[in-house]
């Protein structure tokens, strides 16, 4: 008996800390949702810590390397029903027209920054778009981040420093599905979508895009796409309008895709059909399979090629080949 419980302990010793040091990502992430001064201080700052040391340990690329790895598992196990569906067509919002020059130098360059879904649709824009010799891409997205922890990552002055390091074109923003929450700011409470948290969270939207602006880049900020969970989707549909007004003040671009995301009735599916297959576009009813990223982004990289006015790439192809033909050929004395 007593061989059992030094077992047990010695178990528990090995596993306690295992769990707390992988846990700790989660839990770190669940904990910068929380609303209020005692989530902040007696779950935020100490899961903060842990989560601080196991990145410095390099554990927390483990664990997202392990969350990859199970998208892909969970792509290569779906079995789409049988009896397809016929592929619907999209219908997507158009951009306007560009005005003025399109952009500087031989190559487009796009910085993307947000939050979560940047890291989730980069993972296939970024070696995608990197593919073409005349595009660009660098993600810069931050896990949880959002307009209202500032503590936790601060937008406000990361965005416009990432912009001049990059030196970009044009700059892609995923951010809004970490905004379910309250501002605690100066002792004071502003409950979400309350008088004043939206006055706040479009005072610093309105200093985000100021500060890109003044930079003279082209700004998108991403629509944010519709979500499984009805209540979420509702709050993200409510936050999608405030965003709009302030980058209709702002005269910033918008970007819908939510058609590529939805069934022919506009509502979410985690399924769509594409070249006469079915695939699974997002497995958790928010973020995107690496199939799903493949999909999002092979329509960003047309619809930017499209706006910035770039050649087909296969003709681009063919007018080197003639080119060259015409090179090599013997001029006649």
């Amino acid at each position: 008996m007593k061989n059992n419980v030094q077992k047990v302990l010695l178990i528990m010793i090995f596993l306690i800390p295992l769990v707390l040091t992988f846990g700790s990502y989660g839990l770190y992430n669940w904990s910068v949702s929380l609303d209020g001064d005692m989530g902040y201080r007696f779950f935020y700052v100490p899961l903060k810590s842990l989560n601080d040391k196991a990145a410095s340990l390099g554990l927390t690329g483990l664990v997202e390397g392990g969350r990859e790895g199970f998208s892909h598992w969970q792509e290569l196990t779906f079995h789409p029903p049988e009896g397809l569906e016929e592929e619907t067509e999209l219908v997507v919002a158009p951009l306007p027209e560009p005005e003025g020059p399109l952009f500087e130098g031989e190559t487009l360059d796009i910085l993307v920054i947000g939050d979560s879904l940047a890291n989730s649709v980069g993972k296939k824009l970024e070696p995608m778009m990197n593919d073409y010799s005349d595009m660009t891409c660098r993600v810069e997205g931050v896990i949880s981040s959002n307009l209202i922890r500032l503590d936790y990552y601060d937008w406000l002055n990361e965005a416009p420093r990432l912009t001049k390091e990059n030196a970009p074109d044009c700059v892609l923003i995923f951010l809004g599905a970490n905004t379910m929450q309250s501002f605690y700011l100066d002792g004071t409470n502003a409950p979400l979508f309350s008088d004043r948290w939206v006055e706040i969270y479009k005072e610093r939207a309105g200093i985000l895009l100021d500060s890109l602006n003044e930079l003279e880049v082209d700004v998108f900020w991403m629509d944010l796409p519709p979500m499984q969970k009805e209540g979420y989707n509702n709050n993200i549909s409510h936050l999608n309008g405030l965003i709009d007004a302030v980058c209709l003040q702002k005269e910033v671009k918008r970007f819908n895709y939510n058609s590529l995301l939805t069934d022919s009735s506009g509502v979410y599916t985690s399924e769509q059909v594409v070249d006469g297959r079915q695939i699974l576009v997002r497995s958790d009813g928010i973020h995107f399979t690496l199939a799903g990223a493949s999909y999002v982004s092979e329509y960003l990289i047309d619809i930017l090629r499209e706006w910035y006015e770039l050649p087909d790439p296969v003709l681009q192809v063919e007018a080197i080949g003639e080119e060259e033909v015409l090179n090599s050929q013997e001029i006649p004395l």
